[in-house]
Formats: structure tokens, C-alpha cells, sequence
């Protein structure tokens, strides 16, 4: 099956006289140029060094936030009497 810019280049040839040979020649060589168009990019060493900040970047700030929201969790049972100042202290040091 024929795409429509295939369709365009095989009636312009027919049109031009060039023989089916040549007109299934050119819709190859269409296809060709399309596909290295296409081909992905290789990413850069720069690329990939700022994939690689960006990921550490969001280890640290799941980091924080877990540590951020077990410390909230520590100082909360501490104010409601659920555990001793020393198990709130040596928590909140090791969280």
C-alpha cells in the first residue's frame, strides 16, 4: 500500500514517461531518506549528564520529604504523650 506522497511520486512519474522500474526506484529511494530522517538522536554526553542531575535531584527531595514527614510524625506523638522525650530525641537524630 502506497502512502499518499508515494501515490504523488509514482503519478508524477507516469506522467514524466519513466518506466515502472524507474518510478518503484524512486518510491525506494523516498522511502530511504524518510527512515534516516527518522533515525533517533543519539543523546549527548551533556544530555545524559543533565538525565543523571535531574534523577539525583529527585532522590534527594523524595529524601527530605520522607525524613520531613517522619520527623512531623515523631514531634506529633511526642505532643500527644504516645512516647517518652528519649524515644523523640533519639528518632528525630536518626530519622
Amino acid at each position: 500500500m502506497l502512502t499518499p506522497e508515494e501515490k504523488q511520486i509514482a503519478e508524477y512519474g507516469k506522467k514524466q514517461g519513466k518506466t515502472a522500474q524507474q518510478v518503484i526506484q524512486a518510491i525506494d529511494k523516498f522511502r530511504g531518506s524518510k527512515i534516516q530522517t527518522q533515525a533517533p538522536k543519539k543523546q549527548s554526553f551533556m544530555g545524559d549528564l543533565i538525565g543523571d542531575i535531574k534523577g539525583v535531584g529527585r532522590d534527594i527531595k523524595d529524601v527530605v520529604l520522607r525524613r520531613g514527614k517522619r520527623l512531623g510524625e515523631t514531634l506529633e506523638a511526642d505532643a500527644r504523650g504516645e512516647q517518652g522525650k528519649a524515644s523523640s530525641i533519639f528518632q528525630a537524630a536518626t530519622n
